[in-house]
């Protein structure tokens, strides 16, 4: 029990005797995160609230070295992984965990989850927004703020994955997006699946279609054209 009552009775050789009493009072404590006996997961830079119920004892709440708390209750800012630490006296005390929750991403490409179609040398804009997240890099593009509106892409000549990769306390996470890009339009005659270029006479393949785009010179024939 939290109180117990003991009797000490003396007696002498004169049959005199002694009584005294004595009361022991046990300690106890309870720490409570956000009102849950338990440990909890929360957002990033969520505030998290600290409570005990103590019982013949003084308690502090500490993360780490520093103090949260000298009375009950406290708050404390979930800007990473954590514990709390209940310290009380006569050696009773209580811990709990504070865990981020897992980042997550969501990359868009024109409003939409894609995949798209463009083009030949024209761009899309890409959106993103993240949650518990501390950084986010684009592939390809870089370092990237957390959450972007708006984000113009360079005109594109090859069908390309983007990549959104977001990371924080709670681990990390992806997201993709993918842009097809049409073949460029044939600047001389389509025939076969192929755009064919007239060279004149004794001017070879290099030198009637090299500044065709996506001519293929490895793949040229005995005669002028280009492949694609």
């Amino acid at each position: 029990s939290e109180t117990s009552k003991f009797d000490i009775v003396c007696r002498n050789k004169d049959d005199v005797t002694t009584q005294k009493s004595m009361v022991v009072r046990v300690a106890r404590a309870s720490l409570f995160l956000d009102d849950n006996a338990a440990n909890v997961m929360v957002d990033l830079n969520a505030e998290v609230k600290v409570s005990w119920q103590s019982e013949n004892t003084k308690c502090e709440a500490k993360r780490g070295a520093n103090v949260i708390s000298m009375t009950s209750p406290g708050k404390v800012t979930a800007d990473n992984n954590f514990t709390v630490d209940l310290i009380c006296e006569y050696g009773v005390n209580a811990q709990r965990s504070v865990q981020i929750n897992p980042p997550t991403a969501d990359l868009k490409v024109n409003g939409g989850n894609g995949p798209v179609t463009i083009d030949y040398q024209t761009k899309v804009t890409l959106s993103w927004t993240s949650k518990n997240a501390t950084t986010c890099s684009l592939t390809p593009g870089g370092s990237v703020a957390l959450n972007n509106a708006s984000y113009p892409t360079p005109n594109l000549t090859a069908t390309t994955d983007y990549r959104l990769s977001c990371s924080g306390p709670g681990g990390a996470v992806n997201d993709t997006v993918r842009v097809n890009v049409r073949p460029p339009p044939c600047g001389g005659k389509s025939y076969g699946g192929y755009c064919w270029y007239f060279a004149a006479v004794g001017q070879s393949c290099n030198e009637a279609c090299g500044g065709a785009a996506n001519y293929n010179s490895a793949g040229s024939l005995g005669f002028a054209g280009a492949q694609g």
